[in-house]
């Protein structure tokens, strides 16, 4: 009975701990509005309470950001001019931010009728379009040639068997 009461204080304490330990993550796209993005940008992370800057992070190409491991708070994101609040709860945060609007908000209602008014449909193209992130990711990591024929002499001093691979002729 004693050792079943000390595994559920154990158990009791462990949950505890985990539940304070709790952090979660602010993101978000940085633009000049919601079709362009800005990249190489410095983000910054503050918290409110304090004044101190708690993480900064900078804009990949699509103009997206990520501060992890962010502690339940209210805190500022700040990038160059602009200063967004965002309050941390219980969930993961998403804050978009508009480089071209005083407070900073993206409005993604003015960009659909811009396009809208030019080509006829509202396709947004920009750091969110998946053909072009496919398109980026597919010339990144594509490679269009062989490692056999530079591995094989390794392969040949080290197993001192040339034949495992087949010859390939050079193209």
């Amino acid at each position: 009975m004693k050792r079943l009461a000390l595994c559920l204080s154990l158990l009791c304490l462990s949950l505890i701990v985990i539940a304070a330990d709790k952090t979660y993550q602010i993101s978000g796209f940085v633009g000049p509005s919601a079709a362009s993005a800005t990249s190489k940008v410095q983000v910054g992370l503050i918290n409110t309470q304090t004044g101190e800057v708690v993480q900064t992070d900078e804009t990949n190409f699509f103009g997206k950001y990520k501060f992890k491991n962010v502690a339940p708070g209210d805190y500022l994101v700040r990038v160059e001019s602009v200063t967004r609040p965002v309050t941390v709860k219980d969930k993961n945060v998403r804050l978009d931010i508009d480089l071209n609007d005083k407070g900073g908000i993206m409005d993604y209602t003015k960009t659909s009728q811009a396009l809208q008014g030019t080509a006829g449909t509202a396709t947004l193209p920009g750091p969110s379009d998946p053909a072009l992130m496919q398109m980026i990711a597919g010339e990144y990591y594509s490679y269009s040639g062989s490692t056999m024929i530079f591995y094989e002499p390794l392969f040949f001093l080290c197993r001192g068997w040339k034949g495992f691979w087949p010859r390939r002729q050079p193209s």
